[in-house]
């Protein structure tokens, strides 16, 4: 039995998904194991003998139950449980059954393989403490920090996609807009994430008061993105196609609806998914997706379209999306390559 490690944070949204990576795994016959991602980041290393080494104070314990709620293809809603999970962090030393490492090695969990794709690592930085990670690390821009924008950057001039500005306190929203579109667009503070922090702005309206209240400060200045909106495939308000793609492959696609043309489709904002049938989707639709995730270099991921227009790519795909589990966390791991 392979002891498989995921990288990832036992809080929120990333909770549910390492437990439904840890069933998976356990199905598959493999013994899953949590190491924190900051503590990875830090400077945890994997050996190719197995061993895990890490910094003098983490923690090695056991988590006794992790839940990971999901829907199924159809959309009822399931749980996902896995019991007697070991996790590495730097923290809880007081908690019950952990074991403090002052030595440099931990003997206890040996790591056979990663499943690095499994969850994004990066994403927290990027939403939490992003500008002190900034300080340390040698990128040129914050629109080359957050992973939306970097993808942007790399399809540029390549793949269809919505055209986007930056708009700081000096500047004329209404010149900068006008440059962008002259139709409706978005305005979004730079550390956006699940469509919070994001402001639909119709053709006529006022834009000074969204690009007020989406202004961030970063290393850059005080800025915010204005980005032109790609109408909805729906006349009945809002619609786009998420397709995920592993090694490649498009393996998964949900429809996400919204009543309101103004709401984004993510449910944190009231709009609803619905699977697809990816084989059922035209050849042109797949591979656009499966191109966009190869020409920002990623194996996993997903790609937000709007008729033949890229919207964005996300490299952590929701969780929530119905027949996440069997289409998308089960392909990972059959991928998954152990010594």
């Amino acid at each position: 039995m392979a002891r498989v490690a995921v990288i990832g944070r036992l809080d929120g949204e990333e909770r549910a998904k390492l437990a439904l990576f840890a069933c998976a795994l356990r199905q598959a016959g493999h013994a899953p194991v949590i190491v924190d991602a900051e503590l990875f980041r830090a400077g945890l290393c994997f050996y190719a003998d197995g061993s895990v080494r890490c910094s003098p104070g983490a923690v090695v314990q056991t988590v006794a139950r992790l839940e990971g709620h999901h829907r199924l293809l159809d959309g009822t809603p399931a749980v996902a449980v896995a019991t007697a999970v070991p996790l590495i962090t730097a923290g809880g030393g007081g908690a019950a059954g952990a074991v403090r490492v002052d030595a440099v090695l931990i003997d206890a969990v040996l790591i056979d393989a990663v499943l690095i794709d499994a969850i994004d690592i990066d994403r927290r930085l990027e939403f939490e403490g992003l500008y002190r990670q900034v300080g340390t690390i040698p990128w040129e821009s914050v629109l080359n920090v957050t992973f939306k924008n970097r993808t942007r950057h790399l399809l540029d001039g390549h793949l269809p996609q919505p055209r986007w500005a930056v708009a700081t306190p000096g500047d004329d929203p209404s010149l900068v807009r006008h440059g962008v579109s002259e139709g409706d667009v978005w305005v979004k503070s730079p550390n956006d994430t699940h469509g919070r922090g994001v402001h639909f702005v119709a053709h006529g309206e006022g834009i000074d008061k969204p690009v007020r209240s989406a202004m961030r400060d970063t290393p850059d200045g005080r800025l915010c993105l204005i980005e032109e909106d790609i109408h909805p495939l729906s006349r009945a308000g809002r619609a786009d196609l998420s397709v995920t793609v592993v090694g490649g492959r498009a393996v998964h696609a949900v429809w996400r609806f919204h009543h309101e043309r103004r709401a984004p489709t993510n449910s944190a904002h009231g709009g609803w998914s619905v699977a697809a049938d990816v084989a059922s989707l035209p050849a042109a639709t797949r591979e656009l997706a499966e191109q966009a995730l190869t020409a920002a270099g990623l194996t996993y991921g997903s790609a937000d379209l709007f008729g033949a227009t890229i919207g964005e790519l996300n490299l952590q795909p929701g969780g929530h999306s119905p027949g996440f589990l069997e289409r998308v966390v089960t392909p990972l791991v059959a991928a998954l390559r152990v010594r």
